[in-house]
């Protein structure tokens, strides 16, 4: 029987395909293929990965040390995962092997904007 060591608590996992994907609470993301072994060039840490508001800014941040994910969806349409943070913050991450690169991964926050919403929903219910 294989078994994988992993560096920290797991805060939630997800199956795609034939990988198992396993966020833990040092915000670490590994893929662990079924048969025990640790896809070691697919792991992913969020803290290296630069957060933007949107695709046409150039300027991003990093999540902070704290910050892991406590929630995933992924999305073969799209080619990456949704994921809710521990701050709160929700985000979408386009992994490298997603985009044919080796180097870097994409991740852009998604803002809700609940004023607007609402507003919709409003105008939506008047007219019924």
């Amino acid at each position: 029987m294989a078994q994988v060591r992993l560096q920290s608590q797991i805060s939630c996992f997800l199956s795609v395909r034939d990988e198992l994907v396993v966020a833990t609470v040092d915000g670490c993301l590994s893929r662990l293929r079924w048969s025990g072994n640790k896809n070691e060039n697919a792991t992913l840490h969020l803290k290296d990965i630069p957060v933007s508001t949107d695709l046409q800014q150039f300027r991003a941040t990093r999540p902070s040390e704290e910050e892991y994910v406590v929630e995933m969806e992924y999305s073969p349409t799209l080619g990456g995962y949704s994921m809710v943070l521990s701050s709160g913050k929700a985000v979408f991450v386009i992994p490298p092997s997603s985009r044919g690169e080796k180097t870097v991964s994409v991740c852009i926050i998604v803002k809700i904007f609940f004023n607007q919403i609402s507003i919709i929903l409003s105008k939506i219910l008047q007219t019924l």
